[in-house]
């Protein structure tokens, strides 16, 4: 997908919010995309890990680029690159760490950043913050229900038992698949509802809706949601590079 937004045009990959991943999903995910042509700079924008090493690609990427004007003659001038990613990925918070201070409106809910702004972060470098793309006509429904769990779109587009019982099929499919990735441990521990004992992620969120909030169902469904987006069940990575392989996402 990425390629059909760019074309040939240089750029840098970031993958943000490596402190809510595994580690090794993280080295199997940046072996991955460096065997397909660029290895990814492992960022947590939200703590700063990995900034500075990304910033110092971005200033070599524009010297580059000044280093080849200036042999055809052209004076250099600041290089614009654009920040592009899903919403709520995390671009903004990521931009006011490469300034040093705060640029860029930046919460962690889709939608915040409305319009486009051109934020300076060397003098010969600027960054245009924009907001998040998601490209109806080449997301899939499954991919639609990674963004929602992730809380990349609006919670108005999508029904929270649908996606909580999605989301928990996904971990269960996960731990079997790729144990390093997933660990339930957590899960169990804190609402003592077996996942092993329910047929379907459906099931599930039924079943904790009976056991833990009095049978409200859309209230185990948004807890469930909101347990896998604050980290509270630990370190989590739903997909591996082979089982998307095919697919955009």
């Amino acid at each position: 997908m990425l390629a059909s937004w760019i074309g040939s045009r240089g750029h840098i990959l970031a993958l943000n919010r490596m402190d809510a991943a595994p580690a090794p999903s993280l080295t199997e995910w940046a072996a991955a995309m460096g065997a397909g042509g660029q290895a990814p700079v492992l960022i947590d924008a939200k703590k700063g890990g990995g900034v500075a090493e990304l910033k110092r690609e971005i200033l070599r990427a524009g010297a580059h680029v000044n280093a080849r004007l200036k042999r055809r003659g052209i004076n250099p001038r600041p290089v614009r690159a654009a920040v592009l990613g899903y919403p709520n990925v995390g671009k903004s918070a990521l931009i006011n760490r490469l300034v040093g201070r705060r640029k860029a409106k930046s919460e962690n809910r889709p939608g915040v950043t409305r319009g486009f702004s051109w934020v300076r972060i060397d003098s010969q470098v600027q960054l245009l913050d924009s907001p998040g793309i998601i490209p109806a006509k080449q997301v899939s429904q499954r991919v639609a229900y990674r963004l929602a769990m992730c809380d990349d779109i609006g919670a108005a587009a999508y029904d929270p038992q649908a996606v909580a019982s999605a989301l928990l099929e996904a971990l269960v499919l996960a731990e079997a698949e790729r144990p390093a990735y997933v660990r339930l441990d957590k899960l169990r521990e804190r609402w003592g509802v077996p996942t092993d004992e329910c047929s379907c992620g459906e099931e599930y969120v039924a079943q904790l809706a009976e056991e833990r909030f009095t049978g409200d169902v859309q209230r185990a469904a948004t807890t469930l949601l909101k347990d896998f987006r604050s980290g509270s069940l630990g370190r989590l990575c739903l997909e591996w590079p082979a089982e998307g392989q095919g697919e955009e996402r």
